[in-house]
């Protein structure tokens, strides 16, 4: 099937090819005299991509999400419906995955020197995606949603921010909402779980500052000072925080004979009575948390980095402590982060001695009880945003595409119903 070109000059189009209804009508609503050049190429296909009344953001996320599908994509500058002249150009080259036949898809959106109305605009490109949606023969598969599990942000330590003394932050600069959302735009990461850091203390006032502003793309799994029972009172309304989802424990350094102790004994019924989701990190200690799992079945226990933290890989417990929270998968309400890899491998990417580790853990737990996550600020040099992500999508040869769908995005949003 070719679907052909269209190039228009003035608002008058000219074919090289079957030209397509919608493409008339966004052409011919174009302003006398302007210079307009748009054209839609695809051979061979039986699926056609289509972009359809794009704004700023839908055209980044948009951007972002044919990056992740392995697209070579180029955004030139971008425009708003309200404003004056200016343009819009987004080029995508799609691999064969788009494609039955091998070839390759071509959408280009060429410069557009003087603006349409808005409802030219809009009412035309939406024409466009109805005649291309005409064309296919088979409905186009679902582009995948990427959500990362985990990801600190901190601002500097100010008067009214004081770190815990004795604590350090991960990285010497400040790791801040502003720094995320364009790695996110760029690796082409959907949504995050902020997971408020320990230096600052248990405050969650930053990462819900997060949520609070970007409430599409951010929500969390806040802290609770866990050796004051009296907190027991927040947690019938914790989820009442806009954009908090659950709770984040970690039993690391002296928190460590927490466990043994008892010190969060008063907490476990409560959250399960609130139903709130509990992500957990241990110093390789996960199997402490069976008795936690079979004696409260209803409440959701999340093992944060596959059981490892803490000293555990410095002692060269890795394995042991990933056999240990493999152990918890008969307990239905346990499941994992397969997260950080990257910070605790000691290979370069793909980072292959990680490789058995993940495997084990997926196969004991299933794609609909692993999560994905990156955990970027504890290793952030040891790779890039895109290959933690790409780590996943293109390097474990044992996760299908359904399961990929799963463990890096729709799992985690159904475990913490994050709509």
């Amino acid at each position: 099937m070719v679907i052909g070109a269209g190039i228009s000059r003035g608002g008058v189009p000219v074919n090289t090819g079957p030209f397509i209804p919608g493409l008339a009508g966004i052409l011919k609503g174009a302003s006398p005299g302007s210079q307009t050049e748009m054209s839609i190429l695809a051979y061979n296909t039986k699926r056609v991509m289509s972009i359809a009344g794009i704004g700023l953001m839908e055209a980044f996320r948009a951007y972002d999400r044919l990056l992740e599908a392995n697209c070579q994509a180029h955004l030139c500058f971008l425009h708003s419906l309200d404003s004056g002249p200016t343009s819009l150009g987004l080029t995508v080259i799609a691999p064969h995955q788009h494609s039955s036949s091998g070839k390759r898809i071509a959408i280009c959106f060429e410069r557009m020197s003087r603006m349409m109305s808005r409802r030219q605009f809009v009412t035309s490109t939406l024409a466009a995606g109805v005649a291309m949606a005409s064309q296919e023969t088979t409905a186009q598969p679902a582009i995948r949603t990427i959500v990362d599990s985990q990801v600190h942000l901190w601002k500097a330590e100010s008067e009214d921010w004081k770190w815990v003394p004795g604590m350090k932050p991960q990285m010497r600069e400040p790791f801040t909402i502003e720094k995320l959302i364009p790695l996110m735009n760029r690796a082409g990461v959907d949504r995050v779980v902020v997971v408020p850091p320990s230096w600052p203390g248990d405050r969650n006032d930053y990462a819900l500052e997060a949520a609070r502003r970007y409430p599409n793309r951010f929500a969390v799994m806040g802290r609770i000072p866990l050796k004051n029972p009296q907190a027991a009172a927040l947690l019938p309304k914790w989820r009442e925080q806009p954009g908090m989802l659950g709770i984040r424990l970690t039993f690391l350094g002296p928190a460590q004979a927490w466990l043994a102790d008892g010190t969060p004994d008063w907490f476990w019924p409560e959250a399960e009575k609130a139903d709130l989701p509990v992500m957990f990190l241990t110093d390789g200690q996960n199997a402490q948390l069976a008795r936690v799992a079979e004696r409260y079945p209803r409440l959701q226990l999340i093992a944060d980095h596959m059981g490892i933290g803490g000293n555990t890989p410095k002692e060269g417990r890795i394995a042991d402590a990933v056999s240990q929270t493999a152990s918890l998968a008969k307990y239905p309400n346990v499941s994992v982060k397969l997260s950080a890899a990257p910070n605790y491998s000691s290979e370069a990417y793909p980072f292959p001695d990680f490789t058995p580790h993940i495997k084990l853990l997926f196969d004991a737990y299933g794609p609909k009880r692993c999560y994905w996550g990156s955990d970027m600020t504890n290793g952030f040099d040891k790779a890039t945003y895109r290959q933690r992500i790409t780590h996943f999508t293109e390097q474990l040869p044992f996760l299908s595409e359904q399961d990929k769908d799963w463990v890096m995005g729709k799992s985690i949003l159904e475990r913490l119903r994050w709509a």
